[in-house]
């Protein structure tokens, strides 16, 4: 595969690569985003044709294979029959097997070893933590002693931004998710970090499109930043296809909010 791959990626010398070569210099940048996308979706379409056998237990018939069973278990769930997989999805599986195994370290969320965020496969995971730091330490609106705090995290992936609001004061914090692969995540961090059975604030995981029932005080959302179309389920959490999630979010925002409130769009 990786074979392939170099001979994927080495330019090519033909004449139809230099009219290629000339018809990006001459492109806009939403051009140059497209025949970049292009591109990638081709590679990924190649390399994806090399494929594993692996029987109902997922152990592969080679003598030198890795034991996967675990790793594909808990992406897929249990097998009833054979399967053929890309080499490319496994080895991705196999990725997110060690980064749920050691998990990610969140220091807003407090002193180790309880600060520790297990991304699922297919969930985006937080190792690039600046704007988790952005919501831990920005001044939330004003609390009003008669009346609950209530925060909603639309797109919460693996609930780490849903941990760092119900540990900022709020007395409800729902988190929303369209994916089941991120609602399991979710629960399951909430859950390690012992944030779904405390008295003082009240969290819930819900699956829905964007918005819950009801008005926040505090409406956070941490939307995919390209606007390009999702090749694989990972990529969901990266390009938004006609900006869709994006707005969504703006454009149903103020309906959502309690007077006074805030939405914090984070790009």
């Amino acid at each position: 595969m990786q074979a392939i791959a170099r001979r994927i990626d080495k330019p090519s010398k033909s004449k139809k690569s230099k009219t290629t070569q000339t018809t990006r210099s001459n492109s806009s940048p939403a051009e140059l985003f497209h025949l970049h996308r292009q591109a990638q979706s081709h590679r990924a379409r190649i390399l994806g044709m090399l494929l594993i056998p692996m029987n109902s237990e997922y152990q592969i018939n080679l003598g030198r294979a890795p034991d996967v069973s675990q790793a594909c278990t808990e992406a897929w769930g249990n097998l009833q029959d054979e399967v053929i997989t890309p080499l490319r999805e496994l080895l991705g599986i196999i990725s997110s097997h060690e980064w749920r195994k050691k998990g990610v370290e969140i220091p807003a969320l407090g002193n180790p070893p309880n600060n520790r965020i297990y991304q699922h496969y297919g969930v985006f995971s937080p190792i690039r933590g600046e704007y988790i730091n952005l919501v831990a330490q920005a001044p939330t609106p004003p609390k009003n002693p008669h009346k609950k705090m209530v925060a909603f995290d639309i797109g919460t992936g693996t609930g780490v931004l849903t941990a760092i609001l119900a540990k900022r004061g709020f007395n409800h914090v729902i988190g929303t998710d369209q994916s089941q692969r991120a609602i399991d995540c979710a629960l399951d961090n909430l859950s390690r970090l012992n944030l779904l059975n405390l008295d003082s604030v009240k969290v819930e995981i819900i699956k829905a499109d964007l918005f819950p029932e009801g008005l926040a005080s505090l409406i956070v959302c941490n939307p995919p930043w390209l606007p390009g179309r999702a090749s694989s389920s990972i990529d969901h959490a990266i390009y938004d296809e006609n900006n869709k999630m994006l707005l969504g979010f703006l454009n149903g925002l103020a309906q959502h909010l309690e007077p006074e409130g805030e939405g914090w769009l984070i790009m």
